[in-house]
């Protein structure tokens, strides 16, 4: 039995047999560690599990969402604002497409889907976007809680020096996921280098190197705080457009509301006359039949009084 192709099984499984599933799997596991880790393996909540629904459903959607995070990151990396401005806006798409995927997911599945639970998976596919472990949970579909996008903006610029984890360590992180796989002594901005002799030029930098080094971060914090405020005026615009056309969608079924319930009084007040109309063609009906009847009564007597006298000479 392989841990990788039983937490895949379990994470792709409908929420209400994971347990089950995975209580059994793991009593058929032969050794007692790997029982042991598979019996450490969470019941995703349902934002987890509809994003696992989607790794599984939409492989390929998920694969171009971790692309345009690198694209992001070596835009940052490169201070492109053109670039970043474009890919924000086609990164502000996908996750909104992908949401409303994962809500149709829910529907098809019977379940209903709250705000805070698409807020939720919102937020996960933003983290996502930063790479790293994040991206191969995401991608793998093996999460059990919902990730929180601010715990992995450090990943943004620094993502590409951080070591990808093993996938063990992913699976484990499916299982316990406030434990990511990165050294307590390790920071973002602190990794090791690949280059020989680095380590040993960033412990005792020259004072030029200091001086360089200062500004340049000063004016990369500066473009980076441009470029956030940009972002959040294109978002605060999209926004403001959302909900003006929210607005409009409202006044619209109220004005159709209204005529609505104006036809239905009119249709109303058109029963109510049909229905008087119907009771006095019917009272009418009643008294023909019994002016009938008596006439036929009366026809019937003279008939036979005429008969009685017999024919007239």
């Amino acid at each position: 039995m392989d841990f990788d192709a039983v937490a895949d099984e379990l994470y792709g499984v409908p929420r209400e047999e994971f347990i089950r599933t995975r209580n059994a799997r793991a009593a058929e596991a032969k050794d007692r560690s790997l029982a042991a880790r598979i019996k450490a393996l969470r019941k995703p909540t349902l934002a987890a599990w509809l994003v696992n629904r989607l790794a599984r459903e939409r492989p390929d959607d998920l694969a171009e969402l971790a692309a345009l995070g690198q694209e992001l990151r070596t835009a940052h990396e490169e201070l492109a604002g053109g670039r970043l401005r474009e890919l924000s806006v086609r990164r502000r798409e996908a996750v909104d497409a992908l949401t409303l995927a994962t809500r149709e997911i829910g529907r098809e599945s019977g379940l209903g889907v709250s705000d805070t639970v698409t807020d939720q998976v919102h937020a996960t596919l933003q983290a996502a976007l930063a790479g790293g472990e994040a991206a191969d949970l995401v991608t793998a579909g093996r999460l059990a809680t919902p990730l929180d996008p601010s715990d992995a903006q450090q990943w943004l610029t620094a993502g590409t020096l951080r070591h990808r984890a093993s996938e063990p360590a992913r699976a484990g992180l499916a299982a316990v996921p406030d434990e990511p796989d990165v050294p307590d002594d390790a920071e973002p901005d602190e990794q090791p280098s690949t280059r020989p002799g680095t380590r040993a030029k960033r412990a005792q930098p020259s004072r030029s190197d200091r001086g360089t080094t200062g500004t340049t971060v000063s004016a990369a914090e500066v473009q980076r705080r441009r470029e956030a405020r940009q972002r959040a005026e294109q978002e605060a615009e999209a926004a403001r457009t959302r909900r003006n056309e929210a607005a409009k969608t409202l006044a619209d079924a109220q004005r159709r509301a209204k005529e609505a319930t104006e036809e239905v009084a009119e249709l109303r007040a058109k029963l109510v006359k049909a229905q008087r109309y119907e009771k006095l063609t019917r009272n009418a009906v009643r008294a023909a039949q019994l002016e009938l009847g008596t006439a036929e009564r009366e026809s019937d007597r003279t008939e036979r009084a005429l008969r009685r006298h017999g024919p007239s000479h």
